[in-house]
């Protein structure tokens, strides 16, 4: 059979031709409707100003090692099984202080990834989910949770220890300087 012959015999036959085609496709329409669910896809991104130091000191040698943690570290902190229960928890807090009803599934965390943008110091938080809204709280949750465990790293009580001392040194100065003044 030749191409012409198809052509003639669609000549023939095209009412029979169009219905089958007309089936097949509402066919095809209504099945991918009532199985295919549609899946909601949120990104945030999250900036890795300095990868947080680690930092560990000795004072009776005044030694200081400060090791800078490598961005991709970050990727598989970000996928962690901790920073999903912490972003777990955040969510279930947030819905509880504003009585949604909601309850947070473990499985909305399943469809989270991490991708870090090649050409800056970002992390994109990607997540998939049933509805737009469950997508991008989860993403964001994840951030949150990201960004309080990069704090917990980075050491914010050293650096909060770091300005009282400076604080303290400063107060024991003046207060030395006001004592000489008086002797003066």
């Amino acid at each position: 059979m030749t191409f012409k012959d198809l052509i003639r015999l669609l000549k023939r036959r095209w009412k029979t031709a169009a219905l089958v085609f007309a089936v097949v496709g509402l066919g095809f329409f209504g099945v991918s409707r009532w199985v295919e669910k549609p899946q909601y896809r949120a990104r945030t991104r999250v900036m890795i100003s300095t990868p947080p130091l680690i930092v560990t000191a000795t004072q009776g040698t005044q030694f200081i090692s400060v090791n800078q943690m490598e961005p991709k570290t970050w990727l598989s902190i970000i996928a962690s099984r901790k920073i999903s229960e912490d972003a777990q928890k955040l969510l279930a807090e947030k819905f509880r202080a504003t009585n949604t009803g909601m309850e947070v599934k473990p499985e909305w965390f399943s469809n989270v990834s991490a991708v870090r943008d090649s050409e800056s110091e970002l992390v994109w938080i990607e997540s998939t989910a049933a509805t737009r809204e469950i997508a991008a709280e989860v993403a964001n949750a994840v951030a949150r949770a990201a960004a309080s465990h990069s704090e917990l790293i980075a050491g914010v009580e050293i650096v909060k220890a770091k300005e009282n001392a400076t604080t303290n040194r400063e107060d024991e100065r003046r207060l030395l300087a006001a004592e000489e003044a008086e002797v003066a």
